[in-house]
């Protein structure tokens, strides 16, 4: 399900991460891919000039009733996501924290109380951790990390 548009996302959003991630394991890569190609498209969608607030309320409604029906969204980017969040048991919670963080970028640049910083923080920025560190992520316990030479060239 994770395509060449996955990696040129990737490739393109984050040339540092994109290179650390080709150490890991195929599928393991193909998994970063899908989450990483996700959050891109969305982050972009409201960081990227002149913002159209309509393309990113489309991306989260496709989203939104691709997960809640279980039909594919006709975008592969959604679909791998979706096909990922359920397969490694992400809670939708995170990924609600996530849009709403990028929503509020669409409208306001300034926040009201602490606690709203708090909340954007969350969604913007522990939610990937907590997808990244999930449980259920293979990577976190892989063998290969011991292999003395490839911690060798890592520098691990």
């Amino acid at each position: 399900m994770v395509a060449d548009r996955h990696e040129y996302i990737f490739r393109n959003g984050s040339t540092t991460y994109y290179f650390s991630s080709r150490f890991f394991p195929p599928q393991v890569r193909r998994d970063v891919y899908a989450l990483y190609g996700f959050v891109r498209v969305a982050d972009n969608l409201v960081d990227y000039q002149p913002v159209d607030p309509h393309q990113f309320h489309d991306f989260r409604s496709l989203y939104a009733h691709s997960f809640s029906s279980g039909k594919s969204s006709g975008d592969e980017v959604i679909d791998a996501f979706i096909e990922l969040q359920k397969r490694k048991h992400f809670d939708p919670a995170w990924t609600e924290a996530f849009l709403d963080s990028m929503e509020h970028d669409l409208s306001k640049s300034t926040f009201e109380t602490i606690e709203d910083v708090l909340t954007y923080i969350y969604g913007s920025a522990e939610v990937i951790g907590l997808f990244i560190w999930h449980e259920s992520w293979i990577w976190m316990k892989l063998p290969f990390l011991m292999q003395p030479c490839l911690a060798e060239r890592c520098n691990i």
